[in-house]
């Protein structure tokens, strides 16, 4: 059986945090935590028995670490994020450091961890800055201030998605102190599109960044000076999808590889998952679509010819077949306001 976790907005008293069963025939609750806050990101460290979630608040965060204690999930360390509405979390790749993605605050706070996986210091925190120009060219309802939204560290570098710059910006990453390195460098995208999410192909040489605002999927190839260069564009949606240029303001959610040959991606507004064939130049194509069987699918999580879709606004996990079997819809699990799934290990 797949074990895995969702995190969701929830308030304290209720199971805002799930472990769960998935066996293709069903889904099951085997435990549940209702100490957090809208614990909208979960993430488990892949060596340590510790789950880590973000309590979503204004005007300040919280980061939490889990485990088990007498046999059920519980909080075993809380600190602050130092800005408002942390929505992400990320680890290094040796699992020393995890980084934290406050979107209202616009910034990212760094954590050594302990030997245990526990957060014991604050060993950065950086905060982007916007300028009179760029406020008046963005979305005046979406972009009115940076808002960090995700980040992912490769060991080298750390790319950090910032939705009210329209850039991704790339850092210098010392593993020794846990700090970023400011080198000036950043991928900008077009005005109003918002990245959100990224991944990278399994070789670290293409480059997959999910854009929220306008629903489009940008694909890059690093060159020879270690820069990247847009190879590509597509929309997550068909042209011309019904409905959905009233919810474009929450419409591309996350970003994720199923498989070595095919990246999906999710939509809000038109909630829907969308699956791309990729070439072996990096290349997407034969976009397929599939109903998310709910309202607003903010994460999605693959499980071999399947992928459970977390669909915030139905309160539901749903299963859904995509290994081209047709369009089948499996087996569903009640959530609270469900945001993000993650594999429990």
């Amino acid at each position: 059986m797949l074990e895995f976790y969702v995190g969701g907005y929830a308030v304290p008293g209720q199971p805002g945090v799930l472990k769960c069963g998935f066996d293709g025939a069903g889904m099951t609750v085997i435990d549940s935590n209702d100490e957090l806050q809208n614990p909208s990101w979960v993430l488990q460290h892949p060596e340590k028995k510790v789950l880590y979630a973000v309590e979503e608040l204004s005007p300040e965060g919280t980061l939490a670490a889990l485990g088990e204690a007498e046999g059920h999930m519980r909080v075993l360390a809380r600190v602050t994020t130092r800005g408002a509405d942390p929505c992400h979390i990320a680890l290094s790749p040796d699992g020393r450091f995890l980084f934290v993605s406050n979107y209202s605050g616009g910034s990212l706070a760094v954590y050594a961890l302990d030997e245990n996986g526990l957060p014991v210091r604050m060993t950065d925190f950086v905060v982007h800055h916007m300028d009179d120009v760029r406020r008046a060219l963005g979305n005046p309802v979406r972009q009115e201030s940076p808002h960090i939204h995700f980040s992912l560290c490769d060991g080298a570098h750390v790319y950090v998605c910032d939705l009210g710059l329209d850039r991704v910006f790339i850092y210098g990453w010392n593993r020794e102190e846990g700090r970023l390195v400011d080198e000036g460098r950043s991928i900008g995208f077009p005005e109003g599109s918002g990245p959100r999410h990224l991944a990278f192909a399994g070789d670290g040489e293409r480059l997959y960044v999910l854009c929220e605002l306008d629903a489009t999927v940008h694909m890059f190839r690093r060159q020879s000076d270690g820069d990247w260069q847009r190879a590509q564009v597509v929309s997550t949606v068909p042209e011309g999808a019904d409905g959905f240029e009233a919810y474009s303001w929450s419409a591309g959610a996350a970003i994720r590889f199923a498989d070595a040959h095919t990246l999906c991606t999710s939509t809000r507004g038109h909630d829907s998952l969308a699956l791309f064939r990729v070439l072996p130049d990096g290349s997407l194509a034969d976009r397929r679509v599939l109903s998310s069987c709910g309202k607003t699918p903010r994460d999605f999580m693959p499980a071999g010819p399947w992928l459970l879709a977390a669909n915030q606004d139905s309160d539901c996990v749903r299963a859904l077949r995509c290994d081209g079997a047709g369009e089948e819809s499996g087996p569903g699990l009640s959530a609270i306001r469900p945001t993000c799934l993650c594999l429990a290990r």
